[in-house]
């Protein structure tokens, strides 16, 4: 019911309804906001946002619950964006989402599934890995989206997991949903040191580049702003005229010769700039797009007869 490829379908049928032609940059403009947003938010955000909206007691910390929630629902109608500006994300809903779903998904399926539940991974530092938690396969999301639709999803629930097992307990949906959002403000009033929400700012997120030939001893870690996309990518025009361009980062050589450990290789990491701007390399088409050597040296041999 939920994969990270949604977040490229959004951004092509958005463009198809509204009949723009496609090019090669409106496709890269998907990818890009594809791999720097929350592509499960705003699928989940909506049924948070009615939890909140529908509460008729007035309860002391009301207010404080509606500008949270319309904090995260500003960050969605943006995008959902996980982009620093400078050394933050600019959007304090980004702090807010990230906390309520870590919350919620522990609230919602630990007392079923006990240390067998997945938890949400939401790391200022991926470490060796440049796919986000939400991305993988069995992605945390998919079964909580089944748990809001109840009844509606697509894939029947075996269980109610609203309802807490270790207690006997029934809550409904949305008080679950409301009070993880109330445990999210009090753990993020703690760890930013005010009740201020638009301070609540998250540090830039980062990601760094698993180490599979030691080469991080010698030359430092390989070190990124997190950007949830393939290993590689491939942009491909398909038309009478080839059209082709191709990035991998970091770079296509991490080959360390012997006695060259006083330089790091040339192509180790010179196209990861290119990657965190998503741009490119061009595919050559044919032999003549292949820039010939730079330098031309003839050797005389003498003849030695």
């Amino acid at each position: 019911p939920i994969d990270r490829v949604q977040g490229l379908n959004d951004g092509l049928t958005a463009l198809l309804a509204a009949g723009v032609k496609l090019t090669p940059a409106l496709v890269d403009d998907v990818m890009r906001r594809a791999a720097t947003s929350d592509v499960f938010a705003r699928r989940i955000v909506p049924f948070l946002s009615a939890a909140v909206a529908g509460r008729r007691e007035r309860a002391p910390d009301r207010d404080l619950l509606v500008e949270a929630s319309g904090l995260i629902d500003a960050w969605v109608a943006d995008g959902a964006p996980l982009v620093a500006v400078g050394a933050t994300l600019p959007h304090p809903g980004a702090a807010l989402y990230r906390a309520f779903r870590t919350i919620v998904q522990r609230q919602v399926f630990a007392d079923e599934l006990g240390g067998n539940a997945f938890e949400m991974f939401y790391p200022l530092v991926n470490e060796g890995n440049q796919e986000d938690d939400h991305g993988s396969y069995g992605t945390p999301d998919a079964l909580f989206y089944r748990a809001l639709q109840g009844a509606a999803a697509a894939v029947p629930l075996s269980r109610d997991y609203f309802r807490d097992v270790s207690t006997g307990e029934s809550p409904s949906r949305d008080e679950v949903l409301v009070g993880a959002l109330r445990a999210a403000l009090e753990q993020l009033s703690a760890r930013f040191g005010s009740a201020d929400m638009q301070s609540w700012l998250e540090p830039r997120l980062l990601a760094t580049y698993m180490n599979l030939g030691g080469i991080d001893v010698f030359f430092g870690p390989t070190t990124m702003e997190r950007e949830n996309r393939g290993s590689f990518n491939l942009l491909v025009e398909l038309g009478p005229t080839f059209g082709g361009q191709i990035v991998v980062p970091p770079g296509e050589s991490g080959a360390l010769p012997s006695g060259a450990l006083g330089s790091e290789p040339p192509h180790l990491r010179d196209q990861l700039p290119l990657y965190e701007r998503f741009e490119y390399l061009q595919i050559p088409a044919s032999r003549a797009d292949i820039v010939g050597p730079s330098i031309v040296e003839t050797l005389h041999v003498p003849d030695i007869f």
